[in-house]
């Protein structure tokens, strides 16, 4: 493959991932800085980031903030060198999916307690509440046994077409 293929690939890997992660309620530019930052063997600093990506430091900064927040990113730094740079975590999938749950708890406990709480409503209401607290238990339950499943397997790293 030639080197300008290699750049149009990688160019529309990382737009593709943008919208992806658009569609997840996070700005584009932070989709690309994940996707940029997935392809990436080592870290990258801000200034790296936006000159990949031919965007704005400041741009880069916000969002790289706003995923780090989300646990998607980490930040790190290198000794000897003030700069911030960041990188996907090696637990990605792991923390990603906790950060999941967790939302969906919450969003259970409201329901739960608005249930509880709310003043008599029609039986339809209630088979819906009902419905939604069934679905959410064992969902709920299925996910996290896998997740448990995941973190207690064995790494089998596989070699994708000859790369470690």
């Amino acid at each position: 493959m030639s080197r300008t293929a290699a750049i149009d690939r990688t160019a529309d890997f990382i737009e593709h991932i943008a919208i992806v992660t658009e569609s997840e309620g996070f700005p584009r530019i932070a989709g690309r800085i994940f996707a940029c930052l997935l392809l990436s063997p080592e870290p990258l600093s801000l200034a790296e980031l936006a000159a990949r990506l031919g965007v704005s430091k400041a741009s880069i900064s916000q969002d790289a903030r706003r995923l780090a927040n989300r646990s998607v990113l980490e930040r790190v730094g290198r000794p000897g060198d003030r700069r911030d740079y960041y990188r996907v975590p090696e637990d990605l999938f792991v923390r990603t999916m906790e950060l999941r749950l967790e939302r969906w708890k919450a969003l259970h406990d409201a329901m739960a307690t608005g249930r509880r709480t709310l003043p008599v409503c029609p039986a339809k209401v209630g088979r819906r509440l009902d419905e939604l607290d069934s679905a959410f238990r064992y969902v709920f339950h299925a996910v996290s046994l896998a997740l448990e499943d995941w973190r207690t397997r064995p790494v089998r790293r596989q070699r994708h077409r000859g790369r470690a």
